[in-house]
């Protein structure tokens, strides 16, 4: 971790790490499944994050992360586990601190399924307006979530239909929270 500025801040972390007792689907001779602790998996990667704090609570986050993660026994990748993820997040006061604008934008690199394919990678959006003091202890927001309308899914597991999941198209959430 090294701060360039009082603003400014990246930081670099590697790890390598193994998990073992993995709960995974078995099949029996039935031709049912069912869970067990099999599996041994091996990870290892490294992420970079960028980190900007300005004035009047202005403040900007960009991450990148390239991983492996593998079967410890016969070295092929895990499905649902990507080579690559990377995020920015944006925090932007438009009024004060009474009204917030917040982005975050998530790339997901492509996936393995249990069949062999590839999910393929995609990019959402998420954009977030939240409304602070103009009542005592009242917050509102209003969010739209994957703003882009992104067509994407995440590779099914053993006991689903599908290969690939599809996941919902834009979204929209109205919030209110009352603290008293």
């Amino acid at each position: 971790e090294h701060y360039f500025t009082r603003a400014y801040r990246l930081e670099i972390s590697g790890y390598r790490y193994g998990v073992r007792g993995l709960i995974a689907p078995a099949a029996t001779p039935g031709g049912q499944f069912h869970f067990a602790n099999l599996d041994r998996t091996d990870a290892q990667g490294v992420e970079l994050e960028l980190a900007a704090n300005y004035a009047a609570g202005r403040q900007v986050r960009v991450s990148y992360a390239r991983q492996r993660t593998e079967d410890a026994t016969t070295g092929v990748e895990l499905t649902s586990s990507p080579r690559q993820l990377a995020k920015l997040n944006a925090l932007w006061p438009l009024v004060s601190d009474r009204l917030v604008a917040g982005l975050e934008l998530q790339f997901h690199g492509a996936v393995r399924t249990l069949g062999g394919a590839t999910a393929k990678d995609f990019l959402l959006g998420n954009l977030t307006l939240t409304s602070r003091g103009l009542i005592d202890g009242l917050e509102l927001s209003a969010s739209a979530y994957n703003l882009f309308d992104t067509h994407y899914g995440y590779p099914g597991a053993a006991d689903h239909a599908q290969e690939v999941l599809p996941q919902p198209g834009r979204s929209l959430r109205l919030k209110a929270t009352y603290r008293f």
